[in-house]
């Protein structure tokens, strides 16, 4: 482990030294979520080139998706193939351990390149939506709930069997329209919500028939601002008025957080149905791209308005 870390630390210089072997654990070899990972060596057996990892994603539909993470070349590596000696090693390994597609948020657009080398293609981009939290703070002290309604926020700690069945239920499909989006189980959700060194809010409306939405929440730094990232967002059923509820609620939570900007990352039909957009307050001011591998050619990936996937769906934050 101790040559994995010093390399993978050369590589990601701004993940903190210290949480390095943490984090690698929490998301590769706990055992809690399947996860492979590879490391390509040099001649020397002490000296790592290059990583590259992924998880089982539990999306909804008989394929087997898979999340690409943590793949890096070390600078000393770089402009040197490695990276596509990586991918195409990695290639046999994740078609035989029967993913169907791999999927990648590349936050690095130097990344991306290498990836269309190795077969790998775009699927969509994700508009990151961002707004200003003081002013639905400032809403949120007059707005008021109906008297069967109130919203509770509290650090996540596991899932509860309330907020469990809320977000089992059937949520993939709209008429005839069928949504690949995430399973929410409690293990997956427990662990996914246990990353070293985080911490997530959990905000939950609820009235007297029970929970309306839930959100997770977490103070992040993106190009060093704090940032107020809503990483999921569940609903019973669209309610623009619950909805700026919930919103305003996050906005007070973000300004006492010290976060001058919320923001949140869906693709955009998802957005559309969770009612993001600029009558809520809500601007594109980034983008994230979501890339994808076959590893079955008798699939095609779905096509954007069919898929419902946000930040949790990545392990970036």
């Amino acid at each position: 482990m101790h040559f994995l870390t010093k390399s993978y630390s050369e590589a990601f210089p701004e993940v903190p030294q210290d949480s390095i072997v943490d984090i690698l654990t929490w998301k590769f070899f706990s055992g809690v979520n399947p996860g492979n990972y590879w490391a390509l060596q040099n001649k020397s057996p002490t000296e790592i080139a290059g990583g590259y990892g992924i998880l089982e994603m539990p999306l909804s539909g008989d394929s087997k998706y898979g999340l690409v993470a943590d793949v890096y070349t070390t600078p000393k590596y770089q402009k040197r193939g490695v990276f596509t000696t990586i991918g195409e090693a990695v290639r046999g390994p994740v078609t035989n351990l029967g993913y169907d597609f791999a999927i990648g948020f590349p936050i690095r657009p130097n990344v991306l390149p290498g990836h269309i080398k190795v077969g790998w293609k775009e699927a969509f981009t994700m508009p990151v939506y961002g707004s200003l939290p003081i002013a639905k703070a400032l809403r949120s002290f007059i707005r008021r709930t109906h008297k069967s309604e109130y919203i509770n926020s509290r650090e996540f700690s596991e899932i509860t069997e309330d907020v469990l069945k809320f977000l089992e239920k059937p949520n993939e499909h709209s008429g005839d329209q069928f949504f690949v989006s995430k399973k929410f189980t409690s293990k997956y959700v427990n662990w996914r919500l246990s990353r070293p060194n985080a911490k997530y809010t959990e905000t939950i409306l609820k009235d007297a028939d029970g929970i309306k939405a839930w959100t997770i929440s977490s103070k992040v730094y993106i190009k060093g601002i704090p940032v107020w990232a809503i990483l999921d967002m569940q609903v019973d059923s669209i309610s623009t008025r619950q909805t700026k509820l919930l919103l305003d609620n996050l906005g007070r939570i973000a300004v006492s957080n010290m976060c001058p900007i919320m923001a949140g990352c869906w693709n955009p039909s998802y957005a559309e149905h969770l009612n993001i957009g600029v009558k809520m307050g809500f601007f594109r001011i980034g983008k994230q791209s979501v890339i994808y591998r076959l590893h079955n050619n008798n699939l095609s990936f779905p096509a954007e308005n069919k898929v419902r996937l946000s930040w949790m769906d990545s392990d970036t934050l």
